[in-house]
């Protein structure tokens, strides 16, 4: 064998230049690894963004979850990710939210996927009346109020 120089090398030779070239290779991305914070590496309790769209394998770990999971709430109608042309299903930051949501939904307050799907909806008209300050749920009625709280004790145990 030749070297870059022309000269002759042995076996020897070739496995530590082989093994040299490895070894820098493998530092750069060790280094890389530790610089850059990979989704997986988010903590549980971590509610940290990240902007775009994740496909459900990194979906999956942002939220600490397996990508079974995210399907099966998709099947029952929790979750709608988005598609591509493709048909890979694409989470969003709100789909994220509300995937972290339901998560503490099961978790904490040992809802069953039926309570979780109860529970969103509440929130969700919660959320539109307050959003559309509808007429007929004025935000400072007495009754709006203790609705509210209500639904924050039972949900959060506090308000």
């Amino acid at each position: 064998m030749s070297n870059d120089s022309g000269n002759m090398t042995t076996g020897k030779e070739s496995f530590a230049m082989a093994n040299s070239g490895m070894k820098e290779i493998l530092d750069s991305i060790n280094s890389l690894n530790k610089s850059t914070r990979l989704p997986a590496e988010v903590s549980p309790n971590s509610n940290e963004t990240f902007d775009g769209l994740y496909i459900i394998s990194v979906a999956a770990r942002i939220v600490h979850m397996h990508p079974q999971t995210l399907r099966k709430y998709e099947k029952v109608g929790l979750v709608q990710p988005s598609r591509t042309i493709g048909m890979l299903r694409l989470y969003s930051e709100s789909d994220i939210q509300k995937l972290r949501l339901i998560k503490r939904l099961i978790s904490e307050l040992k809802l069953n996927l039926a309570g979780v799907e109860l529970a969103l909806a509440i929130f969700e008209r919660l959320n539109d009346s307050l959003s559309q300050k509808n007429p007929s749920y004025p935000e400072n009625s007495q009754d709006f109020e203790l609705a509210k709280k209500d639904i924050f004790e039972i949900f959060f145990g506090r308000e």
